[in-house]
């Protein structure tokens, strides 16, 4: 069974888009913080997720070509200074 996981992300996404740094900013400069960079990424693709490990440990994984690009675009938001960037499918996917 294939389930469809881009209406939540999209409206995680658009959440993290519309809370601004600025607010982190604010925030960590009145107590004296250093200010966190965040970054988030948005692709699209088939993944396999679920437990793995044995009775003594155990944790939940998501393994793919989707979770490996979504790393990487997740990087590069801190080069090109963006809070969050996606594939151009996801977008298309986004506003269909």
């Amino acid at each position: 069974m294939f389930l469809s996981l881009l209406p939540c992300v999209c409206s995680d996404f658009r959440f993290a888009v519309w809370l601004r740094p600025e607010w982190w900013q604010t925030e960590c400069r009145f107590k004296e913080k250093p200010v966190p960079f965040v970054g988030a990424a948005v692709t699209t693709g088939r993944i396999i997720c679920g437990a793995v490990g044995g009775a003594t440990r155990l944790e939940y994984t998501v393994i793919g070509e989707a979770v490996n690009l979504s790393a990487k675009l997740e990087k590069h938001t801190i080069k090109e200074g963006a809070h969050a960037l996606c594939t151009e499918k996801a977008y298309q996917e986004a506003i269909a």
